[in-house]
């Protein structure tokens, strides 16, 4: 199995350790992190603001299909 490298990745979790968010493969993928308990505005937010900085990153040609 290997990791997709184009994946983006919003933690939900109640403990995270310090090694997972120092692990290279994935800490430049982190795009948010949401702890529990959830908190409905709080994981609305995380969701948004972690789709923005991905749709940002992309060429504008990709919205035409959208």
């Amino acid at each position: 199995m290997s990791i997709d490298p184009d994946i983006n990745v919003l933690v939900a979790s109640a403990y995270l350790t310090d090694d997972f968010i120092r692990n290279p493969v994935i800490k430049d993928k982190i795009k948010g992190f949401v702890a529990k308990p959830y908190i409905k505005g709080r994981l609305l937010h995380a969701i948004r603001k972690a789709l923005e900085e991905v749709s940002e990153s992309l060429p504008i040609s990709n919205f035409d299909t959208i």
